[in-house]
């Protein structure tokens, strides 16, 4: 049996970040929370998630230079922007830079499951909608 998905979620909004928990944990993924990029990129190194799912705009570091990062440290692991900010521009740099999905707040959380699905497999939990 394969071991359930490990997704790292990132964003300073506590509350956003704990719903999203909530919900990734419910499609049967093993969650692991940061409040800062800093944070981020030291747990995506310890803990070596499947995916990370980052918030764009966060204090004291912008989402693009933890991407960067991310993205030189762990060239394979897919990350999936989320963020207030729905500009074209912002969205193509993003993928240039390395993001598989872009997800502007609000989003419908099925959003979120489709991402995670295409970045990682179809091992997703339906959820009761589906």
């Amino acid at each position: 049996m394969r071991a359930a998905p490990h997704v790292l979620i990132v964003d300073d909004n506590r509350e956003l970040r704990e719903v999203l928990a909530g919900f990734v944990r419910s499609l049967g993924c093993e969650v692991t929370e940061a409040d800062s990029g800093t944070t981020a990129v030291t747990l995506a190194s310890r803990r070596r998630p499947d995916a990370v799912c980052l918030d764009l705009w966060m204090d004291g570091v912008s989402g693009l230079d933890v991407l960067d990062q991310l993205r030189r440290d762990h060239p394979g692991m897919p990350v999936i922007i989320i963020t207030a900010d729905p500009l074209s521009d912002t969205m193509q740099e993003a993928q240039a830079r390395g993001a598989v999905a872009y997800l502007a707040k609000p989003f419908n959380l099925e959003q979120l499951r489709g991402a995670l699905v295409s970045a990682v497999g179809s091992w997703a939990r339906p959820t009761r909608d589906s």
